[in-house]
């Protein structure tokens, strides 16, 4: 996964938009082998993907809520 956030292209982030954050939109993508989901968001600025962290979606539940 970190491989094909290093190469998306203009085009559009991978994943869902989860919300926004510091006036920066964080994106959700479920890993399928370990049911877990990344959390990220790219600063344009610095031409970076920041991954924020890693949270089981078999909790049932979402991160802060």
């Amino acid at each position: 996964m970190i491989d094909r956030l290093a190469l998306m292209s203009a085009r559009g982030p991978v994943g869902t938009a989860d919300g926004t954050r510091r006036g920066k939109t964080t994106w959700r993508v479920l890993l399928p082998k370990t049911k877990q989901y990344l959390f990220y968001s790219i600063d344009e600025s610095k031409e970076t993907v920041v991954v924020t962290m890693i949270w089981g979606a078999r909790r049932g539940r979402r991160p802060g809520r």
